[in-house]
């Protein structure tokens, strides 16, 4: 018996899954492998919110982009984020960092800023002092469309009015101003309902457009590309644009110089066209009979300089030849 039949296949499968591990988890921690991240470091920092920051999200020096944000963990009353640097870029030991907001469409990123002398240690952690967390566009209009819509309208026209009747006495510059006060919280309390629905709709839009902004993104970049290809080719546009209207010139020109030999042209095209359209039936099984002679036809001459016939009710086929 060989060797390999001797094994136990219980030890192989063991081995095998035990294999598969290693590499599935070498793989989710591909980035914490050093051959992987050699050129770069890894530092902390502590915010009082992640501010939407996510993980994946780049981190920044100057507006070029220098790493990616690893890991966000909670820590007591704050925030730890950890992120790499890579390139020959230098921290400094009084190094900050903070949140920023990529885009209006709430896109974040951290930036972070070198100061001071030295180095900053791998591993370090920049201070909560040197950190500044982000001021989130989207969700400050979403809390602005809740708080509207807790408000009651009716009390504030009410409070309004009352404010407008014991300023009656006063000049009437400011009896104006109340009456236009009261005249507009009568207006809103009247679109009670529209008022909060078109809360609620804003309030769905800026959630949807804080979903989307990946791919508003890439639609405003393909955007730029197209108009920046426009751009490129605008002397070529221009030319086909003006070849096309000289084109389109002279077939006004050879149609204008020729009307007179067009027209009756055209009115007999018509007639034709008005007669076949007639005879489509007729034409039709015109085409059918055709399609039946030139068969027999074929058949009939189709032994080379010869034809053939056969007389039915003749015991014996006589063929008959003769020159064409």
């Amino acid at each position: 018996m060989s060797r390999a039949a001797k094994r136990d296949p219980l030890v192989i499968g063991l081995i095998g899954i035990l294999g598969i591990a290693v590499v599935l988890i070498g793989l989710f921690r591909l980035d914490d492998l050093p051959f992987v991240n050699s050129g770069q470091v890894g530092y902390r920092a502590d915010f009082t919110d992640a501010g939407g920051l996510r993980t994946g999200d780049p981190v920044e020096i100057s507006g070029i982009r220098v790493g990616a944000v690893r890991r966000i963990d909670i820590a007591a009353n704050h925030v730890v984020i950890e992120f790499r640097v890579g390139g020959p870029v230098r921290l400094g030991s009084t190094t900050t960092a903070g949140i920023k907001v990529g885009s209006l469409l709430g896109a974040k990123y951290l930036e972070v800023e070198p100061h001071g002398s030295g180095r900053l240690a791998h591993g370090a952690t920049i201070p909560l002092a040197r950190t500044t967390a982000a001021y989130d566009v989207v969700e400050a209009f979403s809390q602005l469309t809740e708080t509207a819509g807790a408000i009651d309208k009716k009390r504030v026209a009410q409070a309004l009015d009352t404010i407008a009747t014991t300023f009656a006495g006063s000049p009437s510059h400011v009896r104006g101003v109340l009456h236009g006060l009261a005249t507009f919280s009568a207006a809103i309390a009247s679109r009670d309902t529209e008022v909060k629905e078109l809360l609620r709709h804003a309030r769905g839009t800026t959630e949807v457009l804080a979903r989307r902004r990946g791919d508003i993104g890439h639609l405003v970049s393909a955007t730029n590309q197209v108009l920046a290809e426009l751009a490129t080719r605008r002397t070529a546009i221009h030319r086909l644009l003006v070849t096309t209207t000289a084109l389109a010139d002279q077939l006004d020109g050879v149609v204008t110089d020729n009307q007179a030999t067009l027209n009756p042209a055209l009115r007999d095209l018509h007639g034709v066209v008005t007669l076949l359209a007639q005879r489509q039936h007729q034409l039709g099984e015109t085409v059918r009979n055709l399609d039946v002679f030139l068969r027999v036809f074929t058949n009939t001459l189709g032994s080379g300089r010869w034809f053939d016939a056969i007389i039915p009710n003749v015991g014996t086929a006589i063929t008959l030849g003769g020159a064409r």
